[in-house]
């Protein structure tokens, strides 16, 4: 379940490295993303659970400043904690902290992926990100929607930490 802690969190000239060489060795990349700022068996489960839909998982972490917008103690871990655990789960390839305010430094730009993974339990829902359906068209991808695997979130988990201080 868990690999060796190598740094699997990549910098965009390693993303794009990784991409390419994909690639070029006909890999389907599979690109996923989130805050994952407390973590439960519903990321697991979900990272498990796309990454056989291809050969190559990346996983984007939602950067500080986004992460901020969940609540006013959040994030509990920082960007690049967050990073380093996700990408110690052994269905990960790699792991790029991102920054969604320049869309000129998009994410799905950066990734390509064959196949982009939405969530229905985000805030904002897939059928509101029409930008990143009009990427996707762009670059010959397909988006795949995926309910909650998990009655559990961060945000409930710390609100149970507060309520116990």
């Amino acid at each position: 379940m868990i690999k060796k802690t190598e740094n699997l969190v990549f910098n965009e000239s390693q993303i794009i490295n990784f991409r390419d060489k994909c690639k070029l060795d006909s890999k389907k990349i599979v690109l996923a993303s989130g805050v994952f700022d407390i973590l439960h068996e519903g990321h697991l489960n979900f990272l498990q659970e796309v990454s056989q839909l291809g050969d190559e998982l990346i996983v984007g972490i939602n950067d500080d400043h986004f992460a901020r917008k969940k609540g006013i103690n959040r994030p509990i871990q920082s960007e690049y904690n967050r990073a380093f655990l996700i990408s110690g789960f052994q269905c990960v390839s790699c792991v790029h902290i991102f920054d969604n305010r320049d869309p000129n430094k998009s994410l799905l730009n950066l990734v390509q992926p064959d196949i982009l993974i939405m969530s229905n339990s985000s805030e904002e829902k897939p059928k509101d990100r029409t930008h990143h359906y009009d990427l996707m068209n762009k670059i010959g991808g397909k988006i795949l929607i995926y309910d909650a695997f998990s009655e559990t979130h961060s945000t409930d988990i710390i609100r149970k930490i507060e309520a116990l201080a």
